[in-house]
């Protein structure tokens, strides 16, 4: 899956290109343009095609695995942008992070990065 990526720097705004960045997200940026933001990243769901005869409880553990694997890159990538990360989520493969709001370009070229959005509260149906 490819990307597009545009960095654009106009004044003292940023414009943020990347498709894995979220409407939602660019337009708060735009309107806000914070020096930081919290943000939640989906990771990519790479993880290994188990065969049918592997237990539940094997799947899972194989799934915390790698994500704990993918994290464990994510968050040296984070630290080095002067970011870090809030809290993760292996079931659902996303982690929140506050970073600078001039790193999440460099956020999205992450490959294991599938999505970064703003941070939103559930509902119930």
């Amino acid at each position: 899956m490819g990307f597009l990526y545009i960095y654009i720097r106009m004044g003292d705004q940023f414009i943020y290109q990347s498709d894995k960045i979220t409407d939602v997200l660019k337009k708060y940026l735009e309107k806000e343009n914070p020096e930081s933001v919290t943000v939640i990243i989906e990771l990519s769901p790479d993880h290994p095609v188990l065969p049918h005869s592997v237990s539940k409880k094997e799947k899972m553990q194989s799934m915390k695995d790698n994500f704990n694997f993918q994290m464990s890159s994510l968050v040296s990538e984070v630290k080095s942008m002067g970011g870090d990360i809030i809290d993760a989520a292996w079931l659902n493969k996303t982690a929140k992070v506050q970073l600078p709001t001039n790193s999440l370009n460099k956020l999205a070229e992450i490959k294991s990065i599938e999505l970064i959005d703003l941070p939103r509260q559930l509902k119930a149906m």
